[in-house]
């Protein structure tokens, strides 16, 4: 179904709306919300590691030592230093390269539909249909400092690329074999052996070819051989420059996916269906049976048949891989996204133009009008409510802090409200290191940015008359009331910023 505008027009039209949408829901208040436990937090220490001594770019460090925490390959944390040195060490520059590898997603979709299939409305309402889901616009994925986005990204892009060869079968494979290599060394560099979790599904739609014959194709088999050596070589390499990295990586990347690490990373067997239904997809998900339904109106062995056979092995080949094992977190199902929007706007393209032309011929009244006006519409009406809830979730960015966040949260509201404060004991003992994460992260982010002047962490008394001291946890609190008289200064959330006055 096309549009009656020329393409370049179209494409104006469709990338305006795509990028206004991307803008309001990926990058509004981006880095207005404090850095995140875990993840977000560790990596934003690698990174102003590799910001202040770059040494040598493959090995990840925390606070000037290798970090075995951290075993995942360094392409974000690259980027994320690489931003540093742009934006300035603060929460935006650590969360950039995710949202900008959202936007290379919605992008990326509107390219394939627009040059493999020929068809930039469905590009349109694929990438509309992405923005709108509560599993790509999140944490952990677009909306924070994780790997997960750049994965998501890349994996779109090798995924597209075979999908590419398989149905235009181009003379010039070169270009397909590039941006193939890309995609396996830029997924495996974002977030190491996920990069291939939609490989089993590429390997069954070998054995449907519509033109191109993967199979008998050495070439493809050495861009793809030599990807892999190349991701494996990285992880010789940094084996080599931290001795015991091996191990480490062996357990956190090949044995704990069905070893139980934390109790809630064991979820059931339907965990991902459920987390699609009710959560990540739930707006679209009563769209879905419109795929399977779209086979009836296809030719068969068409191009458009042979491309919902491979949309169909994608999903169920990365579904059901991810749902085998027990460990299961909540953002692992981020790259079936993109595929599920992708399917849900081609099957009801397909369908809403079969079913107007039918409409057409049957009634000459309308014979003359165009069904995309009513198409368009009909898609973007139901993303209404998801849209308005993300708007409103991105509007006001804030949170409450989560206990282990708290500290950092409020050092993070102190540099504005109290930013002649020259000197800051924080009191706070922890069990694990990563603890610290999110409060280490703003002492340092604030060494650079001169703020708050000298602020030290401290996991016991005693203190001095005359200091100022942050306590969050109740404990700790509790030791400050048994040996010190003080001044309650402020109240934020369940922290508070005491003055000493002297010692009982």
């Amino acid at each position: 179904m096309k549009l009656l505008l020329a393409p370049r027009i179209q494409d104006l039209l469709y990338l305006t709306v795509l990028l206004l949408t991307s803008y309001l829901l990926i990058f509004h208040n981006l880095g207005k919300a404090q850095i995140r436990i875990w993840d977000e937090a560790t990596y934003a220490n690698n990174a102003i590691d590799m910001y202040e001594q770059p040494g040598n770019p493959l090995v990840i460090r925390h606070l000037g030592e290798p970090d075995l925490y951290n075993v995942k390959p360094p392409l974000v944390i690259w980027l994320q230093a690489l931003n540093m040195h742009i934006w300035g060490v603060n929460e935006w520059a650590i969360r950039f390269p995710s949202a900008l590898f959202g936007l290379f997603t919605v992008l990326t979709l509107y390219g394939f539909c627009s040059h493999v299939l020929n068809n930039r409305l469905v590009g349109f309402l694929a990438g509309m249909i992405l923005l709108s889901s509560a599993g790509f616009i999140r944490n952990h994925v677009v909306r924070t400092g994780d790997l997960d986005a750049a994965l998501v990204f890349f994996s779109m892009l090798l995924l597209m690329a075979f999908w590419a060869l398989m149905l235009t079968n181009p003379k010039n494979k070169k270009p397909y074999y590039i941006l193939l290599a890309v995609g396996i060394v830029g997924a495996f560099l974002s977030k190491g052996i996920a990069a291939l979790f939609f490989f089993p599904a590429m390997g069954f739609m070998a054995f449907f070819p519509l033109g191109y014959k993967p199979l008998k194709d050495f070439s493809l088999y050495g861009v793809v051989l030599l990807s892999l050596l190349g991701c494996g070589a990285y992880y010789g390499l940094r084996e080599l420059a931290v001795p015991g990295y091996w191990p480490v990586l062996r357990d956190s990347e090949f044995i704990r996916i069905n070893t139980e690490v934390m109790s809630w990373h064991l979820q059931a067997a339907d965990y991902y269906w459920q987390e699609l239904k009710n959560k990540h997809f739930a707006h679209l998900f009563w769209g879905l049976p419109l795929v399977p339904l779209s086979f009836l109106f296809v030719a068969y062995r068409s191009r458009s048949f042979y491309f919902l056979v491979y949309v169909c092995f994608a999903v169920l080949g990365y579904f059901l891989l991810i749902s085998y094992p027990p460990v299961k977190l909540s953002w692992y199902d981020a790259p079936l996204l993109p595929v599920l929007a992708l399917a849900l706007a081609f099957s009801a393209n397909q369908i809403w133009e079969t079913l107007w032309k039918r409409i057409s011929l049957k009634y000459p009244l309308i014979r003359k009008m165009e069904g995309i006006y009513l198409l368009i519409p009909l898609f973007l009406i139901p993303l209404y409510a998801p849209y308005s809830k993300l708007w409103k979730d991105m509007r006001w960015a804030e949170s409450h802090a989560q206990g282990l966040e708290l500290e950092g949260a409020f050092l993070k509201y102190l540099a504005q409200s109290r930013p002649e404060l020259d000197s800051l004991k924080i009191l706070k003992n922890e069990s694990y290191t990563e603890h610290y994460d999110p409060v280490l992260f703003y002492i340092r982010a604030f060494q650079h940015e001169q703020k708050l002047g000298k602020i030290e962490l401290i996991k016991a008394p005693p203190f001095s008359p005359g200091e100022w001291v942050m306590v969050a946890k109740p404990e700790d609190m509790a030791q400050i009331d048994s040996l010190y008289a003080y001044t309650l200064e402020e109240i934020w959330q369940d922290a508070r910023l005491i003055y000493i006055e002297d010692t009982l």
